[in-house]
């Protein structure tokens, strides 16, 4: 396995060049790894390769290559892939227009296999939702000051200062605290 193969390995990434007209390309082994396909098959054409993408997403993703054709430049987007084996997989995609040797327009690419860091930043958030809601909603007042500054009051909280969250916060902490306790506090 030569260096670019392994590496594109272990970074989940894979190439790809195709030429427009006439759709001849081809895919580099990572390539074929991320879309779960045999190496053997050859690079699919643009339709077979548009297949492959989540029906959420197809035309989105043929309307930037279609775009790439006639304008030339460079795009970068996400999309998803269903693969063979029902897997949906995210992928992040950097492609180029140039002009080949003949005039022909040739699209090259970079795919990012994104999905475990799609997974981990979807249970991250999940996680922050649940525990916002349990400060939020907790029979607690929870604060949270820097520097001096309410920068968070829960519901509890700020009703026990009298206000609602959005009023307390940006406020220093002075205005709820009884003037002799300032100093001690600080």
């Amino acid at each position: 396995m030569g260096l670019l193969s392994r590496a594109e390995e272990v970074a989940h990434f894979g190439s790809w060049e195709r030429e427009h007209p006439g759709g001849k390309g081809h895919w580099s082994a990572g390539m074929y790894r991320i879309f779960g396909l045999p190496c053997n098959q050859g690079s699919p054409r643009f339709q077979e390769f548009l297949a492959l993408i989540h029906p959420d997403d197809r035309e989105r993703v043929a309307k930037a290559y279609r775009e790439l054709v006639t304008e030339g430049g460079t795009c970068e987007h996400d999309y998803r892939i269903i693969r063979p084996d029902g897997a949906v997989r995210v992928l992040y995609a950097h492609v180029a227009a140039s002009r080949g040797a003949a005039g022909d327009v040739v699209l090259t690419g970079v795919n990012h296999d994104l999905t475990e860091c799609a997974r981990a930043q979807r249970e991250l958030l999940e996680r922050e939702e649940s525990y916002r809601n349990v400060i939020q909603h907790a029979n607690e007042g929870i604060g949270i000051l820097q520097d001096g500054i309410v920068r968070f009051a829960n519901e509890y909280m700020a009703r026990m200062l009298g206000y609602s969250p959005e009023e307390t916060r940006g406020t220093s902490f002075e205005a709820y605290v009884h003037p002799c306790a300032v100093e001690e506090l600080r």
